[in-house]
């Protein structure tokens, strides 16, 4: 177990607090719905879906994050605007959390928070995400639409290293940067301060299975040097790696002792949240997490930190 030199940021969407120090806050715990392929849908252009089937999704990830403790964040995936926003108002109305706003076709989520300027719902949706990739107008449109909660992508195939993240993210000149009092004004997290973002979640990426332990070390490496909640999505390149090597995982067993490895190398190494993939592997994902976070704040108390909630894992566990 570890402490942090840097000061830790805790931000706060809409009541749930992510990030802090290791043992202080749970772990935000996200699960998918409405992705490609999800069987509860049954139109994924109109956005169709089965909503008994939807509400069971979701009431179950809600009582056992309550068991165990943890937060959560929905990841509602649409690939188009009008389905987007259809998953998303259903989804407002069934929980209290907060909620990825998530697509493979950005134009899809920029209609969504259209649909929801200036209502109560933007305090709870996160942008996700902005990457590298980004244009001038489309900071713009974040800054004209009020979003206040984004996931910022710290990676591409040329930022790898935590020395080309810490360049994507604060500028090529990052070491000065890092040393001024106000270090979020240049590269990425400069072009997201400007456009008027409050609540910033880091996402280290994830490649592959192997990448998953470079990933664990950056999200602990950011957190020391600028101290913004990281995270990460290892469900793709886990199930990828699954499907894959089929003849060695033979029973349901396997196939989840092998991804709660690779979920909790993560956890340990500090990750304030984390995308598991679809919500119906909430039944083994919240127990298992939530194992891992209750011990890590009874780690965290031999050096003063004790959870900031009486709903932590480390008194539901």
């Amino acid at each position: 177990m570890f402490l942090y030199n840097t000061p830790q940021t805790t931000v706060n969407i809409n009541g749930t607090l992510i990030g802090g120090q290791p043992g202080e806050n749970a772990i935000a715990v996200s699960g998918s719905i409405f992705f490609a392929g999800h069987d509860i849908v049954t139109d994924p252009i109109c956005g169709d879906f089965n909503q008994e089937l939807a509400h069971k999704l979701l009431y179950e990830e809600a009582r056992l994050a309550e068991e165990y403790g943890l937060t959560r964040i929905c990841d509602v995936i649409g690939e188009t605007g009008q389905a987007l926003i259809k998953y998303l108002k259903f989804v407002l109305d069934e929980t209290d959390c907060p909620i990825f706003v998530d697509s493979t076709n950005r134009g899809a989520i920029f209609e969504a928070f259209r649909f929801f300027k200036g209502s109560k719902a933007m305090n709870r949706l996160i942008y996700n995400s902005v990457d590298y990739y980004h244009r001038e107008a489309e900071f713009e449109k974040i800054k004209q639409l009020g979003i206040k909660n984004v996931v910022v992508l710290a990676f591409t195939v040329h930022h790898v290293t935590i020395e080309d993240k810490l360049a994507l993210l604060l500028g090529e000149n990052w070491e000065k940067t890092l040393a001024l009092e106000k270090p979020f004004t240049e590269g990425l997290l400069g072009k997201i301060i400007k456009a008027g973002i409050e609540n910033i979640l880091l996402d280290v990426g994830v490649l592959d299975l192997r990448s998953i332990a470079e990933s664990a070390k950056s999200i602990r490496e950011l957190k020391e040097r600028i101290g913004l909640p990281c995270g990460c999505a290892p469900a793709n390149a886990l199930f990828s790696w699954q499907k894959s090597n089929e003849e060695k995982l033979l029973t349901q067993s396997a196939i989840i002792s092998s991804a709660v490895a690779a979920y909790n190398s993560i956890v340990y190494q500090g990750a304030d949240w984390i995308l598991y993939g679809p919500m119906r592997c909430a039944e083994w994902v919240f127990p298992a997490i939530g194992v891992a976070n209750s011990l890590i704040a009874y780690g965290a108390l031999q050096y003063g930190v004790r959870p900031l909630s009486n709903n932590h894992p480390l008194y539901k566990i």
